[in-house]
């Protein structure tokens, strides 16, 4: 088995979107991290947490996306 087949795989993109769902949801709340609330920003003008919100609705569009295929 090569490594296409196994990342074309439904298994392994339910995977993939549960694991960027879950650092997505620790993103939002930086301080599970210890990052204090006021110092955490990812880039310049991009809050942590906005960041993390979308790393962790990517993760849940992809684990919806896999469910619907076939």
């Amino acid at each position: 088995m090569d490594l296409n087949s196994l990342l074309a795989g439904k298994q392994a993109r339910i995977v993939a979107g549960g694991l960027a769902a879950a650092v997505g949801y620790v993103m939002m709340y930086p301080d599970l991290l210890g990052i204090p609330l006021e110092n955490a920003t990812l880039l310049p003008g991009v809050p942590f947490d906005l960041f993390g919100g979308i790393v962790f609705a990517l993760g849940i569009f992809l684990i919806a996306k896999a469910m619907q295929a076939d």
